[in-house]
Protein backbone atom coordinates (compact mmCIF):
# COMPACT_ATOMS: atom_id res chain seq x y z
CA UNK A 1 0.00 0.00 0.00
CA UNK A 2 1.52 3.32 -0.97
CA UNK A 3 1.38 6.50 1.07
CA UNK A 4 -1.32 8.16 -1.05
CA UNK A 5 -3.68 5.18 -0.65
CA UNK A 6 -3.03 5.15 3.09
CA UNK A 7 -3.78 8.88 3.34
CA UNK A 8 -7.04 8.35 1.46
CA UNK A 9 -8.05 5.53 3.81
CA UNK A 10 -7.06 7.63 6.82
CA UNK A 11 -9.28 10.52 5.72
CA UNK A 12 -12.11 8.11 4.90
CA UNK A 13 -11.86 6.67 8.40
CA UNK A 14 -11.99 10.17 9.88
CA UNK A 15 -15.18 10.89 7.92
CA UNK A 16 -16.79 7.60 9.00
CA UNK A 17 -15.71 8.26 12.59
CA UNK A 18 -17.35 11.73 12.54
CA UNK A 19 -20.49 10.59 10.73
CA UNK A 20 -21.03 7.62 13.04
CA UNK A 21 -21.34 10.05 15.97
CA UNK A 22 -24.30 11.71 14.21
CA UNK A 23 -26.33 8.54 13.64
CA UNK A 24 -29.39 7.96 15.82
CA UNK A 25 -29.18 4.17 16.08
CA UNK A 26 -30.13 2.18 19.15
CA UNK A 27 -27.63 2.29 22.02
CA UNK A 28 -26.33 -1.23 21.34
CA UNK A 29 -26.00 -0.65 17.57
CA UNK A 30 -24.28 2.66 18.23
CA UNK A 31 -21.82 1.01 20.62
CA UNK A 32 -20.96 -1.74 18.13
CA UNK A 33 -20.68 0.80 15.31
CA UNK A 34 -18.37 3.07 17.27
CA UNK A 35 -16.27 0.16 18.54
CA UNK A 36 -15.72 -1.17 15.01
CA UNK A 37 -14.94 2.28 13.64
CA UNK A 38 -12.61 3.13 16.51
CA UNK A 39 -10.62 -0.06 15.96
CA UNK A 40 -10.41 0.58 12.22
CA UNK A 41 -9.65 4.27 12.77
CA UNK A 42 -6.92 3.59 15.34
CA UNK A 43 -5.24 0.93 13.20
CA UNK A 44 -5.32 3.10 10.09
CA UNK A 45 -4.06 6.12 11.99
CA UNK A 46 -1.16 4.04 13.32
CA UNK A 47 -0.21 2.87 9.81
CA UNK A 48 -0.60 6.41 8.43
CA UNK A 49 1.62 7.90 11.13
CA UNK A 50 4.18 5.13 10.69
CA UNK A 51 4.39 5.72 6.95
CA UNK A 52 4.50 9.48 7.43
CA UNK A 53 7.39 9.11 9.89
CA UNK A 54 9.17 6.72 7.53
CA UNK A 55 8.72 9.21 4.67
CA UNK A 56 10.38 11.88 6.83
CA UNK A 57 13.35 9.58 7.43
CA UNK A 58 12.38 8.25 10.84
CA UNK A 59 12.06 4.50 11.25
CA UNK A 60 9.14 3.22 13.28
CA UNK A 61 7.89 -0.33 13.73
CA UNK A 62 4.18 -0.65 12.95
Amino acid sequence: MNLQNTENIYHLCQAIHRNSKLKNDSAIDQHVLMTNHNVWFDQTQSVYQGLTNTKKGAVRKL
